[in-house]
């Protein structure tokens, strides 16, 4: 099995990097991190462009939360599956891969020019 070492660096570096290549930039799963109002407006202050709404790992309430949030703070949204392998990411007995909806109009404005 082929495992990778992670590393962490500060995600004002991040940001600033993935903007230089001209990526847009959003945080991942904010529902499983229990972001609040501090650490989204520090997100926005930093540079972040999107927060995920879309997870299947997030309550139908999460998903409304963080679709507000966006609204509030001006992030565009992001979605999708989270699916790193069907050993790591099973939700019940099914994988997580296509469990989350994403609405192909916000999925335009998040990738722009990328599509």
């Amino acid at each position: 099995r082929f495992v990778v070492k992670k590393w962490r660096f500060p995600l004002e570096e991040a940001v600033l990097y993935a903007k230089k290549k001209g990526c847009k930039t959003s945080i991942a799963h904010p529902g499983q991190y229990h972001f609040r109002e501090k650490e989204l407006q520090t997100f926005k202050d930093i540079g972040v462009d999107a927060i995920e709404v879309y997870h299947p790992r997030h309550a139908p309430s999460d998903s409304g939360y963080y679709d507000a949030a966006a609204n509030r703070y001006g992030f565009l949204t992001s979605g999708g599956s989270d699916f790193h392998s069907a050993d790591s990411d099973v939700l019940g007995e099914l994988p997580s891969l296509g469990r989350s909806f994403y609405p192909l109009d916000r999925a335009k404005k998040f990738l722009g020019d990328f599509l």
